[in-house]
């Protein structure tokens, strides 16, 4: 498996393992993507979910394969998982890209600057005030 993978993968390790501590009740359940334009999980182990944990959403996984064209749909996140205003986070991908996450107030995670598919590493946590 490609090192720049498995560097990703315990990073994302490390920070759910903090939301692993939290009390049953406190912690939202882990919640599938709900994918657009080609994007799906890269695959078993990798799973690309979200939660919340009062009011800040966490998003985690690896996901691939979609239309990477600035502004293009990856996924949508229903109501009372979207932030109140505009966030762009930069995230990494395969090849050692850098791109930037675009979570927008009606949902919609957009790509930027993305320069290829093969994986995009999603480790982001935004709120929602």
């Amino acid at each position: 498996m490609n090192d720049d993978i498995l560097s990703y993968i315990k990073q994302l390790e490390r920070r759910i393992s903090i939301l692993e501590k939290y009390p049953s009740g406190i912690v939202d359940t882990w919640h599938s993507l709900s994918y657009s334009n080609g994007w799906v999980e890269y695959g078993t182990g990798w799973p690309a979910r979200y939660t919340k944990i009062g009011d800040v959403v966490y998003i985690k996984g690896l996901i691939k394969s979609g239309t990477y064209t600035d502004s293009t749909v990856m996924f949508t996140l229903p109501i009372g998982y979207r932030p109140s205003s505009l966030h762009h986070i930069s995230c990494e991908g395969s090849g050692g890209d850098t791109w930037i996450m675009r979570i927008n107030s009606n949902g919609e995670v957009q790509c930027l600057s993305l320069t290829q598919n093969t994986w995009a590493s999603i480790a982001v946590s935004f709120t929602i005030r």
